[in-house]
Formats: structure tokens, sequence, C-alpha cells
């Protein structure tokens, strides 16, 4: 069996688990809260960032499986335009609104995702990021079919050196480079979509493979994350490249798990629920997640408790804002 094929099975539940990585993620940089001094307790938190990087493998993953599908350019944005967009709009204005940023240009940077691009420090950095992503995507899948090996490692390569020459280049845009990093596991998320697909092929040695990957890749951001030496490199590259090695083997080494011993109904309705919301709960907790350290001091509540009160606030207006969108949704398909 082609055991990469569980990753579009549980594709669902693999969003689940990214997105509770990045509330934790957030959870510690955005407030002042004192994570436990459990090494790997800590070691998880610090490098829960890497559930960006799974949206995006997933992101690309999916999108293969949509190219083979009958439709039109104009038709295939259209389907994205309607998934993001009603979502987004509704949180970017509530957005603005809280963080009292009331700037006409700005909120029409970030919906036509230019803030990355012009400096704006934007907490929907992913999203504009995805949007470009989907925007090339139908003319890179062209070139993609005619030599997918090849045009993979071209893309990866380009965009590992646009990151470095970005870096030495001094320009102010430190948001960007957290996108450009990430470009090359949405490129390899779809070399796996066309893998995924060929039900002749063996996939025992490449697990393999890809699970030695990722070892290698998390002892090596222990190393960078517990050396002195790497602490000044950190931001300009040794967070994020280690997840081109861990990304594949990780989402693949979960689908295992989902497949073939998580399967009690109550667990995994835990995750697809947090999977199905996982787009407007990243958009709801980025805003939100940034106040818990001003109300925890305001009113003097335990940070901790402020923290799981907002995570649980950020929780339901996701669920209302998911299905306020998908109402809409539903609504324009209608009249299409």
């Amino acid at each position: 069996m082609n055991q990469l094929q569980l990753m579009s099975k549980h594709r669902s539940l693999l969003m689940g688990v990214s997105i509770l990585f990045i509330m934790l993620f957030h959870s510690r940089t955005f407030t002042n809260l004192d994570y436990p001094s459990i090494p790997i307790l800590n070691f998880i938190s610090q490098i829960s960032y890497g559930g960006v990087d799974i949206f995006y493998f997933l992101s690309g993953f999916g999108l293969y499986y949509s190219s083979l599908k009958k439709e039109s350019t104009g038709q295939y944005y259209l389907k994205r335009f309607i998934r993001i967009y009603p979502a987004y709009i509704i949180a970017l204005f509530l957005s603005n609104l809280l963080l009292k940023d009331y700037s006409v240009a700005n909120y029409l940077k970030e919906l036509f995702a230019l803030d990355i691009w012009t400096g704006n420090v934007a907490p929907f950095w992913y999203v504009s990021g995805l949007i470009f992503l989907y925007l090339i995507f139908p003319f890179y899948i062209k070139l993609f079919k005619r030599n997918p090996y090849l045009v993979t490692l071209a893309s990866v390569f380009l965009s590992l050196a646009a990151t470095v020459i970005f870096m030495k280049s001094g320009i102010d845009r430190w948001i960007l480079p957290l996108f450009i990093m990430r470009i090359p596991i949405f490129f390899i998320g779809i070399l796996f979509g066309k893998l995924s697909t060929d039900k002749k092929m063996n996939t025992s040695n490449l697990k393999a493979g890809l699970y030695i990957l990722t070892v290698t890749g998390f002892v090596l951001l222990y190393i960078f994350l517990n050396n002195y030496f790497f602490s000044r490199y950190l931001w300009k590259g040794l967070l994020w490249y280690p997840f081109i090695l861990i990304a594949p083997g990780f989402t693949l080494f979960l689908s295992v798990l989902f497949e073939k011993y998580i399967k009690k109904d109550k667990i995994r309705s835990i995750f697809l629920f947090f999977g199905k919301i996982s787009f407007e709960l990243y958009l709801i907790h980025s805003v939100f997640f940034i106040f818990i350290d001003s109300i925890s001091a305001k009113y003097n509540i335990n940070l901790w408790l402020m923290a799981f009160i907002m995570a649980i606030v950020s929780i339901i207006c996701a669920y209302v804002l998911h299905s306020g969108a998908n109402r809409i949704i539903s609504l324009v398909k209608k009249r299409l």
C-alpha cells in the first residue's frame, strides 16, 4: 500500500494537530507565560511553530489533488477566493478594530496579501503567503507536470537562494523571511501529493528514509536552540530550515498514528473539530492572544488562567466565524 495516501485520508486530523501546535507556540511568544523547565515540554513549545510548515506542506499536497480535477484556472481561483475571503475579511476588520489600526491603506494591503511584501507587521502573514502560493500554483503545476522531480528541486533551490540573498540584503522586512523560508515545503508538498497517487508505489523504504530525516531535523533544531554558537543565526534560517527535513516524515508519522493506533471516535472527533475550524482559529487566536498579558495585568488575573480563557474564547469565536463563513460560501455558490 502507498502509505502516503494516509496524509490525504487524515488531512483534517493533521490540520487539527497543526493548529494546536501553532496556538501552543503563540501562547509562548505572545505572552510572558513561564513554561515548565521540563526539557522535552520546553523544547516542544519552542518548535511548535512548525505547525505552519505542516499547513503549507498539506496545502501543496492538497492542491496537487485539485489539479487532477477538470476545472479551468478561473474556477480554481474562484474556489480558493470563496474559501478564504469570507472569514478573512471579517477577521481583518475585527483585527484592525481591536488593534486600533484604522488605516484604510493597511487594511487594503492585508486584504490583497501585500502586507508581507511592504513591511507591514500583520498577524495574518501566513494567509498573505498562502494567497500568493494559490495565485502562482496554476502556472507552477504546468511546469511541474513536465518534470516533477527536476522542477521541485529547482524550485526548492531557488527559494532557499532567495532567502539567503534577502537576508544578506539588509532590507528591513523581517516578517517576509518567515514566509519565504516556508515556500520550499509547499513545493515539496506538491511532489508528495503526486507520489501519493502512485498506487503501485512501495513506500516502505521511503517511509524509513523520511523518518530518519525527521529525527535528523529534530536533532539539528535541538542543537541550534541550545548552543550559543548558533544563536546569532537562528533568525537567519536555522529555526526554519530543519522543518524541510521534518515536515514530510512527521506528517506521515502522524498519519500512520491516526490510521493504526488512534482509532477512538472521541479522540478523533477532537482533532477533526480543530481541523475543521483550523483556518478561522488561526485568524482569531492570532489577534486575541496579543491581549493576554495586558488583560491579565489590568484585572489581576493569573496569566495561565487568562491564557486558558483566551484560548476558549478564540475557539468559540472561530467556530462562529467558520459557521458564518460557510453560510456565506453556500449563498455565493447558489448564485454562481
